[in-house]
């Protein structure tokens, strides 16, 4: 038997690392009951904010996911803290790329359970969206470990955008001015030829005095 534990918060910070918009949870849900060797299934949990949970708990439902949302910031990783030391499964399947969880999941190992992290080594810029430290728990064999990564255009619903504003040059300010001169025509052509070069757009309006 087997139970999924999601961490809602740190799954969404994954998101721009996997180059994923908007996750398809009918897939994702699919993936993690396939994941481990037992097809029986304790609980498959998605824990996340109240706020996360009003935009699409319904899918998360629809998907199969029992939703547990939380109020305080930090509440979730309590929460799934406190579920994995209650269950009775001997396979235990955590979504997260944090590592709050290591220790009583060393715990569960060492009483027999067989542990599967998923989360991704997959990178932002310059940096990965995983620690240093939880990577080598997984390199050293610690804890079986499955990348998102390798998975996510199964579990894609909308691919990731960035949502950068276009760079707009500012409207260029109108000069009008009015000019009234008493000079030789040919003198007032030229200077309004100069003045028309320099205000580049500008409107004119003259009033012309020949002697």
């Amino acid at each position: 038997m087997k139970s999924v534990f999601v961490d809602g918060n740190s799954l969404s910070w994954m998101r721009r690392a996997l180059g994923i918009g908007v996750f398809n949870f009918g897939e994702l849900a699919a993936l993690l009951r396939g994941l481990g060797k037992s097809a029986e299934l304790e609980r498959m949990t998605y824990v996340l904010n109240r706020a996360s949970e009003k935009a699409f708990g319904k899918h998360l439902r629809t998907a199969g996911f029992e939703v547990i949302p939380v109020d305080e910031p930090g509440a979730d990783d309590a929460v799934i803290y406190a579920l994995i030391n209650e269950t009775k499964a001997n396979e235990i399947i955590i979504v997260s790329n944090d590592q709050d969880f290591v220790s009583n999941l060393r715990i569960k190992k060492e009483g027999g359970a067989r542990i599967v992290w998923v989360g991704t080594k997959a990178g932002n810029g310059s940096s990965t969206s995983i620690s240093q430290s939880l990577i080598d728990l997984f390199e050293k064999g610690e804890f079986e470990f499955v990348d998102l990564a390798d998975h996510a255009m199964q579990i894609m619903r909308r691919p990731w955008e960035d949502k950068t504003e276009p760079v707009r040059e500012p409207p260029r300010k109108k000069l009008e001015f009015k000019l009234t001169l008493v000079a030789p025509a040919d003198v007032i052509q030229k200077l309004l030829q100069s003045l028309i070069r320099i205000a580049d757009g500008a409107s004119t309006e003259t009033k012309v005095s020949d002697v």
